[in-house]
């Protein structure tokens, strides 16, 4: 995805060198929310973020928004438009006296170097596995999302021994149809069909929800609407449902990978992994097709020396989709892919009739 606008971009990037480069943004502080956004771009690598032991970044998830409402940040120096959704964030996560240390993608990959894109992009699974944070944005609070969530983040240390063995820890206080209420409002939010959030959530270390400057850990958030039923028949409810037990699984794959256990490759797993992952995610938020197959290749075991998906912005949709479903083919020593190539809406008439649309 690329951020365009009317006005004059001021900001240039400089290059980056290393294979593993990434920049981070140093957050100015500010005790007023809407004070100007300003904040330094650091130039550094992912090798040596892991062995940082001071000073850690936080990733931010969240939703880029409409492109034609802009706003304005300080940068070096300079002026560099964004998304409002993304300066909302930025002024919610900003703190009142210290700077902070971040990572969005908007401001730190050049979305006008599709080289540099490509190259970002292809990495964004090690941004968010060495993140010491990741804060899900999900834009504006309520009196209701207010209420639960600083009620969940108060308890986090009494839910994380008691794993809501009692479920009316936060019924007791909060009235049943404010609690539902609340989240709705939580599920009804674009974050829950973007296509990028699959990736963000699922291998992140400590992941955050986040509205207004309410916050809460996912953790406890996962257990707390598992455990009350609340969120039954809400249909974010069940994707973040989803995307948890992917999250559950991908964190017990760190730990092993940790403590230097590998699992033995097997390429049709790998593959079946990435066409249940694009089944699940069939037709959700994207403003470029191609993202619904780069989004989600940071999930997929990389080390199948036969894999032959890349992250390419250069190559056009039919290409990419196309690849895509002969790997699949390759792979999964069967046809049945072909019939998800029928009944896809309307359906892209420049792919192959046997490609599925994604």
């Amino acid at each position: 995805m690329v951020f365009r606008s009317s006005e004059q971009l001021n900001y240039e990037y400089h290059k980056l060198s290393e294979p593993d480069a990434v920049r981070l943004i140093q957050l100015h502080p500010s005790p007023y929310l809407e004070s100007p956004l300003q904040c330094e771009l650091l130039s550094t690598t992912l090798t040596r973020c892991y062995n940082n032991l001071i000073d850690k970044y936080t990733a931010l998830s969240y939703v880029w928004g409409d492109p034609q409402l802009s706003s304005k940040i300080t940068v070096d120096g300079r002026t560099m438009l964004i998304t409002a959704s993304l300066a909302s964030a930025l002024r919610h996560l900003r703190d009142s006296t210290r700077k902070r240390i971040i990572w969005a993608d908007a401001i730190c990959i050049n979305q006008r170097d599709t080289l540099e894109r490509n190259q970002q992009v292809s990495q964004m699974n090690s941004v968010y596995f060495l993140a010491h944070h990741t804060i899900i944005y999900l834009g504006d609070s309520t009196p209701a999302t207010d209420q639960i969530l600083n009620d969940l983040r108060s308890r986090s240390l009494i839910l994380a021994t008691q794993r809501f063995s009692k479920p009316s820890a936060v019924r007791d206080e909060l009235d049943k149809e404010m609690e539902r209420a609340a989240l709705e409002s939580i599920f009804s939010r674009p974050w829950f069909k973007r296509v990028w959030v699959l990736q963000e959530l699922v291998l992140s270390l400590d992941p955050w929800l986040q509205c207004g400057t309410s916050l809460a850990r996912w953790h406890d958030f996962r257990e707390y609407i598992s455990s009350t039923g609340l969120a039954q028949g809400m249909e974010g409810a069940r994707v973040a449902s989803e995307m948890a037990n992917l999250h559950l699984e991908y964190s017990k794959m760190r730990h092993e990978t940790v403590h230097g256990y590998m699992r033995e490759i097997n390429p049709k797993d790998i593959a079946k992994q990435l066409l249940e992952i694009l089944i699940s995610r069939r037709a959700f938020g994207v403003q470029d097709p191609r993202d619904m197959i780069f989004a989600h290749l940071g999930l997929i075991d990389k080390r199948d020396p036969r894999s032959v998906l890349t992250v390419d912005y250069v190559k056009s949709k039919r290409t990419i989709y196309t690849q895509v479903a002969n790997y699949l083919l390759d792979n999964l020593y069967n046809y049945s892919i072909l019939s998800l190539a029928e009944g896809s809406g309307e359906r892209d008439k420049d792919l192959p009739s046997w490609t599925p649309d994604w």
